[in-house]
């Protein structure tokens, strides 16, 4: 499913019924496996606030 969506960072991915998580999980590897090319990527995605709170979201986090 995720390969099918394709996220990319600074996107918006939501999970209506996000339950445990698994698909906002998969989602962020995926973005770390195709974005993340360099440590300093790694570090960016890591300090970013809009990834963390923002990119991961289901209906309770809004």
């Amino acid at each position: 499913m995720v390969q099918q969506i394709d996220p990319h960072p600074g996107e918006i991915l939501m999970d209506p019924a996000c339950g445990t998580g698994g698909f906002l999980t998969c989602a962020m590897r995926h973005m770390r496996d195709n974005y993340v090319k360099r440590p300093e990527d790694e570090a960016l995605m890591q300090a970013s606030r809009r990834f963390k709170y923002v990119a991961v979201a289901g209906p309770d986090r809004q």
